[in-house]
């Protein structure tokens, strides 16, 4: 399209030749704005929804950072159902541990017995916590001279005595307690069978009956028979 020329013998400065200068631009641009007004209606539309889908996407982007957004719809929120604990209560295993504690304070007799029989005040035994400071003295009679000892007097005194412990925990606490194999109890925790291994003091566990405790009282006394009182069994039962 062949523009029109501006009047150049007319000067700028006067009032005439600005109005005709004016005319002159307003004459020009009046058939460009009729031909491209549209492209410049599109440009800003153009601008417009560029803008919009920008400062959506960073909306949403500041939301995300929160859990939100505006083009998901939230996901409900899943509720786990704790998972069941199934104990198998072996009467065996506890009836002998009974007995084992009866061997121990003296009710039943059997062809050995503990070491230093006669320094344990078994009249005292009577299965409460006050008792367990009994048994202190003894075990530590029996850690002071444990090279006097046999073996099979050592393992009575480890094996009953733990035995004995165990029962006075299960009587003074509100917890419903029983006796556990390891094997059972590291099948439901396998996570513990590295830290715990299997001897003749954690073969059989003291658990609760919803499977949140556990406690190992034959091995309480086998360490205060190695180490000493720090291993107090009355101080071991207030602590649990």
């Amino acid at each position: 399209m062949k523009l029109p020329l501006y009047n150049k013998t007319l000067h700028p400065t006067t009032d005439r030749g600005c109005a005709l200068l004016s005319s002159q631009i307003i004459q020009t641009l009046k058939p460009i704005a009729q031909i491209h007004w549209w492209k410049s209606v599109v440009g800003v539309l153009y601008v417009l929804l560029n803008t919009t889908i920008i400062m959506k996407k960073r909306i949403n982007k500041l939301r995300s950072l929160f859990g939100k957004s505006e083009n998901k719809e939230e996901a409900p929120q899943e509720t786990s159902t704790p998972k069941e604990i199934t104990i198998t209560f072996d009467e065996e295993l506890n009836n002998i541990f009974h007995s084992f504690s009866g061997l121990f304070i003296g009710a039943i007799s059997d062809d050995s017995d503990i070491a230093a029989p006669t320094v344990l005040d078994r009249q005292k035994l009577d299965f409460s916590k006050d008792s367990l400071q009994v048994v202190d003295q003894y075990l530590l009679h029996v850690f002071s001279n444990r090279s006097d000892f046999a073996d099979k007097e050592l393992e009575n005194t480890i094996l009953w005595g733990g035995a004995y412990t165990g029962e006075v925990i299960k009587r003074n606490t509100d917890a419903n307690l029983f006796w556990e194999s390891y094997e059972s109890y590291m099948e439901r925790n396998p996570e513990y069978k590295e830290k715990i291994p299997h001897t003749l003091t954690t073969r059989t566990l003291l658990s609760s009956d919803n499977g949140t405790a556990m406690t190992m009282p034959v091995n309480k006394v086998l360490r205060f028979l190695s180490e000493g009182e720090e291993h107090s069994l009355r101080y071991y039962a207030d602590n649990l």
